[in-house]
């Protein structure tokens, strides 16, 4: 499908199920945003006070190097990583942020990025009839780069879909 079709896309043609499919896109890229904010804040503050550094052989100078940016927490040295884990998942579970059964060495935002994915593999699925556009395939009609193909799908929906009249808040259930 030529994609600068859907400009000519009427609402008629947005299926009750594709305006679920993004209502789940939008629920579950909101809870994914904040899961990475609160797990990114525990993190920073971890690294806040205790001295993790750069394991010697990430070391770009061969001097010691000290962690402060969570993007950079897995140059650390395997047995301060595993005690660095541990410190952030005490604090997730004591602040709310990690769920009381979930299993050490699960992070609660790759957790709800996960849940994510799904929720964009279902909009792609529900688009496809329309669209003739399939997950695997994507990658092809877009930007060349997978994830980024898929968001950009994702959003483009959900926006098509937020401008309809009859869009209701996935939340409240209240028109827009």
């Amino acid at each position: 499908m030529d994609i600068s079709k859907l400009e000519s896309l009427k609402p008629e043609q947005v299926t009750p199920e594709i305006k679920r499919a993004v209502a789940a896109f939008l629920l579950a890229k909101t809870y994914a945003e904040l899961k990475r904010e609160e797990v990114d804040a525990v993190k920073r503050e971890v690294l806040a006070t205790v001295a993790y550094m750069v394991a010697p052989e990430h070391r770009e100078d061969g001097k010691p190097e000290r962690i402060t940016d969570p993007k950079r927490d897995w140059l650390m040295p395997d047995e301060d990583f595993k005690d660095y884990l541990a410190q952030c998942e005490k604090v997730e579970l004591e602040r709310g942020i990690r769920p009381a059964d979930m299993k050490p060495g699960y992070c609660p935002a790759l957790v709800a990025e996960s849940l994510l994915t799904d929720a964009e593999r279902v909009l792609v699925a529900a688009t496809e009839p329309l669209t003739g556009v399939k997950w695997d395939n994507l990658v092809r009609y877009l930007t060349g780069h997978d994830k980024l193909a898929t968001v950009e799908w994702c959003e483009l929906w959900a926006k098509i879909v937020v401008c309809l009249p009859d869009f209701r808040n996935p939340l409240t259930g209240k028109a827009a």
